[in-house]
């Protein structure tokens, strides 16, 4: 109605949710940054660590495994949740996720490092908001992922396409589908 007039009160509320709302990511930041202290320590996880580097602006081909191999994403809301945390700018802070699948058990992606953040600090936070995000829409809280993850520096003379590729494939090699681009 145009003869509604706002309550003054309502304008600063919206400051205060705002500031909320900043304050809430960077605690959910910081508890992500220790959770990841706390995962590089478990048992394993040394010899998936074995030799590797983080490097700014370089391309790493990760998978991560779902726990016990638990095909977790065969639901369609836990694959489309982990999809839309996948396209999420909080995911990627300082880093950008160039191609990825979601299997039922397992997803693979090829993630470009910014200049602030290791790779196993990022992929920490990926796997976390999808565990997080999930539990919470199915109303659970368990193990999803295996600790540790697997990864690949590209070399200079490797083919981006073929990592591409292999990615888009995936669902095929795996039966899922007749054709790739119905995945």
């Amino acid at each position: 109605r145009e003869d509604f007039i706002k309550p003054p009160f309502l304008a600063g509320l919206r400051v205060v949710l705002r500031k909320l709302k900043c304050v809430l990511i960077g605690v959910f930041r910081v508890t992500m940054y220790f959770l990841c202290m706390n995962h590089i320590s478990a048992p394993g996880a040394r010899a998936l660590r074995k030799g590797r580097l983080s490097r700014p602006g370089h391309i790493y081909f990760i998978t991560s495994v779902c726990k016990d191999r638990s095909p977790l994403f065969a639901d369609d809301i836990a694959a489309g949740i982990a999809h839309c945390c996948l396209l999420d700018e909080l995911t990627w802070p300082d880093a950008r996720c160039l191609a990825w699948v979601i299997m039922p058990d397992h997803l693979h992606a090829l993630i470009q490092l910014g200049v602030k953040e290791p790779l196993s600090l990022v992929v920490q936070r990926m796997k976390g908001l999808i565990a997080v995000k999930v539990n919470q829409q199915v109303g659970i809280s368990k193990v999803f992922w295996q600790r540790g993850f697997h990864d690949h520096a590209l070399a200079a003379h490797e083919d981006f396409s073929g990592f591409v590729r292999y990615i888009v494939d995936n669902p095929l090699r795996a039966g899922l589908v007749d054709n790739a681009a119905d995945y």
